[in-house]
């Protein structure tokens, strides 16, 4: 029986250029060129992301060569160049881990080159993490993937992992019967406050001053009149 071969595995960042690459590379069959990862790309890239797609093969080409960089994918046809229709396949997991744990080592040691100058804070559990990625980079690789896997499988599984890291929901504690809670205080304070408000047995109401309305109407509108006159009349008199 023959050992399965084992290649790189799907890009984790879901909405990342090399992942719709990748896809478009499996749904092709795992070989094709690079026309044709441009027509399947465009086809799938709303998919995963809410910008454009490449327009040109030009730009395509920059996503691929990123790939390549990074160990996804493998070009298959040795001369190089932007227009050259070149094919490509999936690299080899051990073509990837070498590219990923490379990369790993050597940003980890930027990063506590710049910790060391001062130049960055990190806190102690991400020191002692990047200090094992400098050790031991290949403890952090995820895992590889079987050439032939159908990426729906692939993508249950991440599911089923995400599900079981994820903890359970903490339990609300529940006070004891007897014990006293703050709403029960606050009832009691609100019952004294009520108690206040009601008026005494032993002091009689004070009785409103009822004004008709409409008689206080009247009467301002006839001051009014009154007023008038008198000025009117002093008016003349003057004048004579």
């Amino acid at each position: 029986m023959e050992e399965p071969i084992k290649i790189a595995p799907r890009p984790q960042k879901k909405n990342s250029q090399t992942h719709v690459v990748y896809d478009s590379l499996d749904a092709l069959g795992g070989r094709a060129t690079k026309k044709q990862l441009f027509a399947q790309s465009k086809l799938i890239w709303h998919k995963y992301r809410n910008d454009r797609p490449p327009r040109t093969i030009s730009e395509l080409n920059r996503i691929l060569l990123s790939a390549v960089s990074q160990g996804y994918l493998q070009r298959l046809t040795e001369e190089k160049g932007v227009e050259l229709n070149c094919e490509y396949t999936f690299a080899s997991y051990e073509h990837f881990a070498d590219k990923q744990t490379r990369t790993m080592a050597s940003r980890a040691v930027y990063t506590l080159a710049r910790v060391e100058n001062g130049e960055q804070v990190i806190t102690e559990t991400t020191r002692i993490k990047l200090e094992k990625t400098i050790d031991r980079p290949e403890s952090f690789l995820p895992p590889p993937r079987i050439l032939g896997e159908s990426l729906d499988t692939i993508e249950d599984s991440e599911l089923e992992n995400e599900e079981a890291d994820q903890l359970p929901p903490a339990t609300k504690l529940q006070p004891k019967p007897d014990a006293p809670t703050n709403m029960e205080e606050l009832l009691a304070a609100a019952e004294k406050i009520i108690a206040r408000q009601q008026p005494s047995p032993h002091n009689h109401p004070v009785a409103k001053i009822e004004v008709p309305v409409v008689s206080a109407i009247i009467g301002i509108g006839v001051a009014g009149l009154v007023l008038g006159a008198v000025i009117c009349l002093g008016i003349i008199a003057l004048s004579w």
